[in-house]
């Protein structure tokens, strides 16, 4: 029997393991090239302290020669207040306090060609191709639909609209976002996947429709070579 209990635990440690995204995003010895770049532009000019600040890049987009393109970063300081202030970039939603520094989604893409940061917050990050697909595979921000708040979009959201809309499930005030400003558009609700202004039957449908053309299958490549360090 213990024999068996052993196995069990090995079998169980192994599978988690192999399940464990190979694009570490949060560990202590995860690659961070350009951090001295982030550190000079946006914390030595203010006499911050470095301990202040936190920074990660989260994915990496090569060119057609295998070098680095752009760079998606998460930094800032160690602010996470509840802001008043929304964007939504492809098909999700970003959140933010209003003094939140130096970026205001703490996101950012790093262009390594004209070594220049931009914010999230700018429009120009729509030009930088699978930023989006980056985006979703990094959880970042909140998809437009997700009715249970996991932060990720699937079938249950759309089973939990439909159960709210017949009134077996009440409806979860986090979902509104009237606290936030307007920048445009009819969004009011989180869940409201079709952006009318309204929670319908018409979101679940949408949800549906929508996972079964997404592509899933997305597996960032992290640089290991220590030579590119900067």
């Amino acid at each position: 029997m213990k024999k068996f209990v052993c196995f069990i635990l090995v079998l169980i440690l192994v599978l988690s393991i192999a399940v464990t995204p190979a694009f570490a995003v949060f560990s202590d010895d995860a690659v961070r090239i350009y951090r001295k770049k982030f550190t000079d532009k946006y914390v030595k000019p203010y006499d911050a302290a470095d301990g202040y600040y936190f920074y990660f890049e989260q994915y990496y987009s090569y060119d057609d020669n295998g070098d680095i393109d752009w760079v998606l970063i998460y930094a800032g300081d160690m602010s996470y207040t509840s802001g008043k202030v929304k964007k939504v970039v492809g098909n999700r939603l970003f959140l933010a306090d209003e003094s939140s520094s130096p970026f205001v989604f703490k996101y950012a893409v790093y262009d390594v060609k004209e070594d220049k940061f931009y914010d999230l917050e700018d429009n120009l990050c729509a030009k930088y191709e699978d930023l989006e697909k980056a985006l979703r595979y990094e959880k970042a921000g909140i998809p437009i639909g997700d009715a249970d708040m996991d932060k990720s979009l699937s079938v249950l959201d759309a089973a939990e609209i439909q159960m709210v809309l017949v009134g077996k499930h009440e409806f979860n005030s986090k979902d509104e976002l009237g606290d936030y400003t307007d920048l445009g558009g009819n969004l009011r609700y989180i869940s409201d996947f079709d952006r009318d202004g309204e929670i319908s039957v018409l979101d679940a449908s949408g949800i549906q429709m929508y996972l079964l053309t997404v592509e899933d299958d997305f597996e960032p490549t992290e640089p290991t070579d220590p030579d590119g360090m900067m």
